[in-house]
């Protein structure tokens, strides 16, 4: 076990060293937290370069015709990436802003569950327990083994804190604190009879194609999303 961590461990740095470049980082000094403050890649402030100059160059014309379609082309071409449809994604300014505008969407009983990961984005965390208090919905929190993560154990506990109290359930894709992968395949949990009702909102998805290992650009993103044969939907 010890040799495999090790092992995870080089791998992540030779990963980290082979694109800092990407990125407009200070040498000399490690920056390990993106989840309060990311570094933004240098493809991407060059791509927003040139979008704040086609704003400046014609103010009215690009908010009251260009900034809207471009914003559903944008989403059409995500859909395609994380197969959902354009037209069901809507941008917000970070993943805590989205979660809000789910979770305090809804109306709660005192009984009902909320379901969460143990390593959940704390601002997400605390909008849940906020509601809970305001409503009496229970929030359900499902241990996450760290750092060595076995897929298996996290469905398994996904699916055992599942039942028919379970209200809502928000899954982090990408942990904030830990940076974990998580195998959120909902299609093998979500024929369970206790789910048919549940909505699934997935929090703190973030890609960034030049600074995810290969194995996150691969993993189950679109199975997660979709799950047609029950009354589930995903929301990022």
């Amino acid at each position: 076990m010890a040799g495999d961590a090790a092992g995870d461990g080089q791998l992540m740095a030779a990963l980290g060293e082979a694109v800092r470049g990407e990125f407009l980082l200070e040498e000399g000094f490690s920056t390990v937290n993106h989840g309060s403050y990311g570094a933004t890649p240098r493809a991407v402030l060059a791509v927003q370069d040139e979008w704040r100059a086609r704003m400046e160059r014609q103010p009215t014309r690009f908010f009251n015709g260009t900034i809207l379609p471009a914003l559903r082309a944008a989403a059409g071409e995500l859909g395609g990436l994380i197969g959902a449809r354009g037209e069901d994604i809507g941008f917000v300014g970070n993943a805590t802003e989205g979660v809000n505008g789910v979770v305090r969407s809804l109306a709660f009983a005192p009984g009902d569950e909320i379901v969460v990961l143990a390593h959940v984005y704390g601002a997400v965390r605390n909008t849940i327990r906020h509601v809970c208090a305001v409503s009496g919905a229970v929030m359900v929190e499902v241990p996450v083994a760290f750092p060595r993560t076995d897929d298996g154990e996290v469905l398994a506990g996904l699916a055992a804190a599942l039942s028919g109290r379970t209200k809502l359930a928000v899954l982090d894709h990408i942990t904030s604190s830990s940076a974990l992968l998580l195998p959120i395949a909902v299609e093998r949990i979500a024929t369970s009879r206790s789910m048919r009702n549940t909505r699934w909102p997935c929090s703190s998805l973030t890609l960034t194609a030049t600074s995810l290992p290969a194995q996150a650009t691969a993993s189950p993103l679109k199975k997660a999303c979709v799950a047609g044969d029950v009354n589930t939907r995903c929301t990022t």
